[in-house]
């Protein structure tokens, strides 16, 4: 539950875009008394939601009575409803009132049919209230209309590694089979969606199933793919291959990595970086021969 939890917190409490656009609305004076109000309201939510079982209902009622009245007030402030609408429906859940959720969330969606980060975020939160109340397959079910319809969105991208981590604390060869799923799904993103940002990402969860489960050769592999598509990244992700290669105890993975990147783009700005990883590399290598 505390994955569940961590991706509901981002799903929720970030309130930075929001607030921008209240800035590119609004004039100075009027946006900070929206923002003020907004604040209090979320910083509330936020503090019901952390101690939920201590809660008395009385509290919850003020906090949902709070995001009502922004929603009234600010008619014309749509971003703002989202989120309030959004507040709402968690508040709700966490209040164990399931089926009100659903049912609020359903009518909330239909009013922007349009918007797709925040159908991702409503839909998150439908499969979130049968988690909730102990039905992992009802779900399930509304996870993979999440996955499927939404799979730009950062809660669609990270989904199908949420229901992995799931199976696997209940099931080994259940949780072994959804990473396959997960590492199938981010595939076909990869191979749908060449040059682009999604793909980028579906790398990145990709390799991020790998890591997880410690399978550093395919882990190596998928980092190999990766930088091979994107040379022009952060050198952490080159860093990274010297990690992979001796957690493998194979050092000549890596290196072959890195001679692969100074033959293909012998002008890159980490070409002098490659080749003292490679003699580093080589050096461990020799002083392991040199051991056994």
């Amino acid at each position: 539950m505390k994955k569940a939890f961590s991706l509901f917190l981002i799903l929720l409490l970030g309130v930075y875009g929001v607030l921008s656009y209240l800035g590119s609305k609004s004039g100075a004076a009027n946006t900070y008394g929206i923002e003020r109000r907004f604040w209090r309201a979320k910083a509330l939510s936020q503090k019901i939601v952390v101690n939920s079982d201590s809660t008395p209902p009385s509290l919850f009622e003020e906090s949902r009575k709070r995001f009502e009245e922004i929603i009234k007030d600010y008619p014309n402030h749509h971003a703002l409803i989202k989120e309030s609408n959004l507040s709402i429906a968690g508040l709700l859940i966490y209040e164990k009132k399931y089926q009100e959720a659903r049912n609020f969330l359903n009518k909330v969606q239909k009013e922007y049919p349009k918007d797709k980060a925040f159908g991702a975020r409503s839909q998150f939160l439908l499969g979130f209230s049968s988690e909730r109340e102990g039905n992992w397959e009802a779900a399930l079910k509304e996870y993979r209309v999440l996955r499927d319809r939404y799979p730009e969105s950062q809660v669609g991208l990270e989904i199908p590694l949420y229901i992995a981590r799931h199976d696997l604390k209940t099931d080994t060869q259940k949780g072994s089979e959804s990473y396959e799923a997960a590492a199938d799904y981010y595939r076909r993103l990869i191979q749908g969606n060449p040059k682009t940002p999604l793909q980028f990402l579906a790398f990145n969860y990709l390799l991020g199933g790998y890591e997880e489960q410690k399978k550093w050769d395919k882990a190596l592999e998928v980092l190999r793919e990766l930088v091979m598509t994107y040379p022009r990244m952060s050198r952490n992700y080159f860093l990274r291959i010297d990690a992979y290669g001796l957690r493998l105890k194979q050092p000549e993975k890596a290196i072959a990595i890195y001679k692969s990147l100074i033959q293909s783009y012998p002008d890159h700005q980490d070409a002098a970086l490659f080749k003292k990883r490679i003699e580093r590399l080589k050096a461990i290598s020799r002083g392991r021969k040199n051991v056994s």
